[in-house]
């Protein structure tokens, strides 16, 4: 058979082939797609408890000079120490709250309001001292209902074993879930293909499942060492594209080291990702992380994560392996409140990816940017955007002799709201709708796609302490 005939035959054969296969950018995201759900569902549960945070009445804020001016008046008091907590400044709460019941000890939904403001600084035997004593006062039932359930908290709280965890449900519209390029062609020793239709992009909808569990161990030291363990799993399962049904199990072991100066947190890590039912990629490693606190407002931590990921073959991406070998992701980033309802957190990240096919191996150069709005009573709003520009240092000669390059811009938007906005009894329950725009631009036109998804997750967390 000549060459030309032989490319030919070739060429129908990667036409018709799935599309997932041939691109490697997809093959990867695949991968990694479990670990940025998970990300973003802390994020989003961290928010969520910011901002039940800042629910400390709605009226106007009440200045230093006004109270001043009126230092007798129990109301405006009570006014300025909720303006202190939306503002983030908990110790001048804690000391206004304890100026008005050293006049008045009476003031039952004001002692309940300084113990919950000592709960929030971790002062958990005042708090728990200072609740009792509402209970114990025969308050108003609404009152009474309220402290019982901080109580729990504060209670659950003074135990040094804590565990928690999420169950999660959601639905998920991707439109182009089988990432297909977007020019509808493939490069084939440097020629253009046009796909078959069946590899051109398609979008899909999906059922989402997320669960979470972990344990924090307090040694009992005076500077609060830990030690913890969490598990976390996440599975999509498709409506039509069953070859693209994925499933991961996260676990990690580590603990927390902390210092006058900075906190460290070393961990060993594993991820299982199974795709159609198969298993596709595994990976062990470590992740250390270093976080500083700078003031009530900022922040800084850097990260360094190295694992060794083992790619398997399957019927759907039969060159999987290729991508087998070491990541190397290091970041570092910080967090700062321009306001106390407002935090912005940029990083930087410097990556490598070692590979048994070479033509796989690429250094990473990324900026993230994350601006969370705390909307009060649980509700928020989170953005990020992630910047990764991809270099390969080698060419596949079966696509192009030409070197690679993908700059990939990602971005997601999620609002969140706990479900006690409709009723009190549901204040376990968080619902978070998020839209995201995934945009890989490439050098070579395989590894060129868009696709945008929308989700949404109704979550059920949960607490006890030991």
């Amino acid at each position: 058979m000549s060459r030309s005939l032989l490319l030919a035959a070739l060429s129908v054969l990667v036409a018709a082939a799935p599309v997932l296969a041939q691109n490697t950018n997809a093959v990867e995201t695949e991968g990694q797609r479990p670990a940025r759900q998970t990300e973003k569902s802390s994020k989003a549960s961290r928010a969520e408890a910011e901002s039940a945070k800042l629910s400390a009445g709605n009226g106007a804020d009440v200045t230093f000079e006004q109270v001043a001016a009126d230092p007798d008046n129990v109301d405006l008091n009570y006014r300025y120490a909720q303006t202190q907590v939306r503002h983030g400044n908990l110790k001048g709460a804690s000391a206004t709250l304890e100026r008005i019941l050293l006049v008045n000890p009476n003031l039952v939904q004001i002692r309940l309001f300084y113990g919950v403001v000592l709960y929030r600084l971790d002062n958990l035997m005042e708090a728990d001292r200072e609740v009792s004593a509402v209970l114990a006062s025969n308050p108003p039932e609404s009152i009474k209902s309220e402290a019982s359930r901080y109580l729990v908290e504060i209670r659950k709280r003074q135990k040094r074993t804590q565990l928690s965890g999420r169950l999660g449900v959601g639905w998920e519209y991707d439109d182009n879930r089988n990432a297909g390029p977007s020019t509808g062609k493939n490069l084939f020793f440097g020629s253009p293909v046009q796909l078959d239709a069946s590899s051109l992009r398609h979008s899909d909808t999906s059922v989402l499942f997320l669960g979470n569990v972990e344990a924090h161990h307090d040694l009992g030291l005076p500077a609060g060492h830990q030690v913890f363990a969490t598990f976390n799993y996440y599975r999509a399962e498709q409506t039509n594209q069953k070859n693209l049904n994925l499933a991961a199990y996260s676990p990690a072991l580590g603990g927390v080291y902390k210092t006058p100066f900075f906190d460290v947190t070393p961990q060993l890590v594993y991820d299982y990702v199974a795709l159609a039912q198969t298993k596709y990629m595994a990976d062990h490693g470590f992740d250390l992380r270093i976080d500083k606190i700078l003031s009530a407002r900022a922040a800084l931590y850097a990260d360094v994560r190295d694992v060794r990921e083992v790619y398997s073959p399957t019927a759907q991406i039969p060159t999987a392996s290729d991508r087998t070998g070491i990541r190397v992701d290091s970041m570092i980033g910080g967090e700062y409140s321009i306001v106390p309802w407002n935090r912005v957190g940029p990083d930087v990240l410097y990556g490598v990816k070692h590979a048994q096919n070479i033509a796989f191996t690429y250094f990473r150069k990324g900026f993230g940017a994350s601006d969370t709005w705390l909307l009060g009573k649980g509700m928020f709003l989170l953005t990020t955007l992630r910047l990764n520009v991809d270099d390969y240092s080698h060419a596949d000669p079966l696509v192009s002799q030409g070197l690679r390059r993908d700059t990939i811009i990602q971005t997601d938007v999620t609002y969140g709201a706990p479900l006690s906005l409709l009723h009190p009894k549901l204040q376990d329950f968080v619902f978070t709708l998020t839209y995201e725009n995934y945009d890989a631009m490439s050098t070579l036109t395989n590894y060129a796609y868009t696709n945008n998804k929308i989700a949404g997750l109704l979550t059920y967390k949960w607490s006890a302490g030991f």
